[in-house]
This record gives structure tokens, C-alpha cells and sequence, in this order.
């Protein structure tokens, strides 16, 4: 009697054994299994946005900040399984045996991990755990530290012109000089700027009246002012009808008798204040025109030539020039 209960219990011990062994190999496969999703954005874009409370964001970032210490984990779990495997297995089996099984095992724990049921099964029981997982290597992260192998490649994705801004802020790169620096900088933001910031009010602009003569002490005003092109009025200063090229004054033969509506160019390109210096200076290129009026058909508020647009994308001053 006693003889059969032993044989019994040896082969429950086995069964257990075995069953063991199997859920080391299932547990091995899950760990391999395991996807920590990466971010597509920055680690800058994701805090800009997490501080703007967006939640998504935040749980992004959160993650992408534990993220290397999670991989961490996974790997040293990986390896940890795989050497309780081959142990237990060797217990179980014999070591012979047990090695063809432990060998068996390791070639194929990572063909079942690619499989899309234990990944999907493995990223289910990830989600609803991720806030733990995150929360423990967070709070032991000095241990973990101590176990890292994943890069954290935190910063290796420009996801916005920001995290431009923000690389070429921090660069210390010897052949990117202050100057360079703070043209790149001053380009990133082009588009972004408007035409009344940079645009010159009229009240401050040399006009001349279409019907003004264009004799020596006009000419000679006009040349002193040091610049190449003038708007041209017909009866309110706001009514601009014409653009005045100092260099076709160049070529007339009595200044004496010729008039402002004789001389300048009628074509005139308009922009709205509110419209974009990117859009200014396709309008400019497109037009050949290197003065565009700023307002509407009825009124002009300013004007903008082509030198403010190109100061201010490379972060120049243009206040002297023409």
C-alpha cells in the first residue's frame, strides 16, 4: 500500500514538475512578447503638449521617460526565465535530456513571441499594467540603473520645428557659428511672422505727389535719402497710384519738365497686413516687384520692400536700408 502511494506521489511530483516547466516556458515566451510602444514624437514635443494638459501626452510621456529602464526589465526577465528553465528542466529531466529541451526552448520562445496572439494577448495585459509597471522602476530608478541595457534615445527624433529650435539652441557644435545660429533660428519662425511687424508705416515713408516736378532739388532730396524706390500719390498721401525707381531718373533727358506720373512704374503689388512674410515674398518673386504696398485697393498703410522680408528671415536689421 505504502509502495503505490509513493509511486503516486513520485508521479504527481513529476506532473507538477512538468507542469512547472511549461509555465516557465509560457512565461518566457510573454516576456519576449512584451512591446513597450516608442513615441513618434520628441521628448520636448510631448512635455510642450503634457503642459498644455493633454493626458494622452502626458501618459506618452511618461512612458517615453520609463522607457528604457521598462526594456531594461524585459531583458534581464528574459534572461532570468531562460536560466530557470534550463535549471528546472535539468532537475526534471536529467541533464541530457533536459538540455535537448532547454536547447528546443531558446530556438523557439522567440519564433512564438513574434506570433500576433501572444503579442496581442501580451499588450492587452500590458496596458491595464503599464501605470504600475511605470510607477515601480520610476521609484527604484537608481536600481534600476544598475541593470540598464537599453539606449534611452530620447532625443534622436525631431518631431516639430520646436525640437529644431530648441537642438539648434542647445547645440555646441564648432562649426555652427553665433551668427549662423541665430539665422536658422530666425528662419524657422519665417513663416510665422506678419507683415505689419516689419513693414514700414507710410507716415514715415518719402512719397512724392504724381503731379510733382522732378527737378534738380527734388532729385538731389531724393538721393539723400539713400533709398532706390519711392511710392507716388495722386491728391491723398494714402492713395498710392504708381512706384518711383530712382534709376529711371537716371535717364531723363530734362528733369526740368518731367513730372512723377511721367516717370514711374503704374504696375503696384498690394498686401494685406495681416498676411504672412512667407506669402509676401512669393508675391515679391512672383511680381519682380521689390516694394509692395501694404493695405487695400482704397487705402495704403506702410509699404515692405524685398530687403525687410530677406532682414527679417535671417534675423538682420534693416532699418537703414532701401
Amino acid at each position: 500500500m505504502m509502495l503505490v502511494f509513493n509511486k503516486r506521489l513520485a508521479r504527481y511530483n513529476i506532473y507538477m514538475s512538468l507542469l512547472l516547466l511549461v509555465t516557465i516556458y509560457l512565461l518566457l515566451v510573454a516576456a519576449a512578447a512584451l512591446h513597450v510602444p516608442d513615441s513618434r514624437l520628441s521628448a520636448g514635443e510631448l512635455m510642450r503638449r503634457a503642459d498644455r494638459g493633454n493626458l494622452p501626452a502626458q501618459r506618452e510621456y511618461a512612458r517615453m521617460m520609463a522607457r528604457p529602464e521598462l526594456l531594461s526589465l524585459q531583458r534581464v526577465i528574459v534572461l532570468m526565465l531562460i536560466a530557470l528553465f534550463a535549471s528546472w528542466s535539468a532537475w526534471t529531466l536529467g541533464w541530457w535530456l533536459g538540455g535537448m529541451v532547454t536547447l528546443v526552448a531558446i530556438l523557439s520562445y522567440a519564433w512564438l513571441a513574434r506570433r500576433r496572439l501572444a503579442r496581442q494577448l501580451v499588450a492587452k495585459w500590458y496596458r491595464a499594467s503599464e501605470p504600475i509597471l511605470i510607477q515601480t522602476v520610476t521609484t527604484h530608478r537608481r536600481l534600476m540603473r544598475l541593470i540598464a541595457t537599453a539606449d534611452p534615445g530620447r532625443d534622436r527624433v525631431l518631431a516639430s520645428r520646436a525640437d529644431l529650435a530648441d537642438l539648434l539652441g542647445r547645440s555646441q557644435a564648432a562649426d555652427i557659428s553665433p551668427t549662423l545660429r541665430r539665422r536658422l533660428l530666425h528662419m524657422l519662425e519665417f513663416d510665422e511672422q506678419l507683415v505689419r511687424d516689419v513693414m514700414t508705416p507710410l507716415a514715415q515713408v518719402r512719397t512724392v505727389a504724381a503731379d510733382e516736378i522732378l527737378g534738380p532739388l527734388v532729385l538731389d532730396e531724393l538721393h539723400r535719402t539713400g533709398h532706390a524706390q519711392f511710392p507716388v500719390y495722386q491728391g491723398s498721401p494714402d492713395r498710392i497710384v504708381g512706384v518711383l525707381h530712382i534709376q529711371d531718373l537716371l535717364s531723363l533727358r530734362s528733369h526740368a519738365t518731367a513730372r512723377a506720373s511721367d516717370v514711374m512704374m503704374h504696375e503696384v503689388e498690394v498686401v494685406a497686413s495681416d498676411d504672412t512674410l512667407e506669402h509676401a515674398l512669393h508675391q515679391s518673386l512672383a511680381s519682380r516687384q521689390h516694394l509692395l504696398l501694404v493695405g487695400d485697393n482704397e487705402q495704403t498703410h506702410g509699404i515692405i520692400t524685398l530687403g525687410d522680408i530677406l532682414a527679417s528671415m535671417l534675423g538682420e536689421d534693416n532699418s537703414a536700408a532701401g
